[in-house]
């Protein structure tokens, strides 16, 4: 069965599911290849200090289980050499990169080019956001020749197409490719939660009866937490009184 290389920094909450469960398919015969996720700084999510939140993320779930992965030696020359004896288009047929900032995407790109493997990128750019000018005709200028060395694009969502295409992608290139949720887990603990929903409402002083709103947010500018209010007008018919928890 085929396998396709992942190059990403570290474990998050929003693609190890994915991981598990593309490794559970192919190996039910459901999917015809595996995943092998490359971790380039750590495979351990106790090992990454979130700056946002001052801390490491302390995610409940197992981030190394379920799935096949590769912590890539540290140090950037032993990187590169590991990763150029180790990504081969005999092994694998294409590597998808997660996301261009760093400056380790040109030894990605020259790699490949060399080996003749197809490169694709993951990535959840928007152009929602304000920038300064000078910023915006940079892009404007860089990101269309420098997107041309992609064979194809994987975006999260239907504003990273927009923004991919506005760079000059065709949109034959462009594949979606979303975040990824364990809902099967998220209803398994609603399911058991509500055995103790007077406990919960009462330990946070919440009448029982009223609408709560709970919304897992970074409190900061760029995660656009205003949002989370859009729905909540809305709601004034399903009871007065609302509580919306951060």
């Amino acid at each position: 069965m085929k396998r396709l290389a992942f190059l990403v920094q570290h474990p998050t909450q929003f693609e190890v599911p994915f991981y598990k469960y593309q490794h559970a398919s192919a190996n039910a015969g459901k999917s015809d290849f595996f995943l092998d996720v490359y971790y380039l700084t750590t495979a351990s999510v106790s090992l990454i200090f979130d700056r946002e939140l001052g801390r490491p993320p302390g995610w409940d779930f197992d981030e190394k289980e379920g799935y096949r992965y590769v912590q890539v030696p540290l140090g950037k020359w032993k990187r590169y050499r590991f990763l150029f004896s180790r990504l081969t288009p005999q092994q694998y047929p294409a590597i998808i990169i997660n996301g261009y900032v760093r400056t380790d995407i040109w030894f990605h790109l020259l790699h490949a080019r060399l080996k003749g493997i197809p490169l694709v990128l993951r990535l959840d750019s928007v152009l929602l956001y304000q920038q300064n000018s000078w910023k915006k005709a940079a892009k404007n200028f860089l990101l269309p020749p420098f997107f041309r060395f992609f064979d194809a694009f994987l975006a999260v969502g239907s504003l990273t197409r927009q923004a991919l295409m506005h760079y000059g992608v065709p949109a034959q290139k462009i594949f979606l490719f979303p975040y990824a949720v364990d809902n099967d887990r998220f209803a398994l603990a609603s399911q058991e939660a509500r055995e103790h929903r007077p406990q919960l409402r009462d330990a946070w002083g919440l009448p029982r009866q009223d609408v709560v709103f709970i919304a897992v947010v970074k409190l900061s500018p760029g995660k656009a937490c205003s949002t989370c209010s859009t729905p909540l007008p809305s709601c004034r018919t399903v009871n007065p009184t609302r509580f919306c928890s951060w």
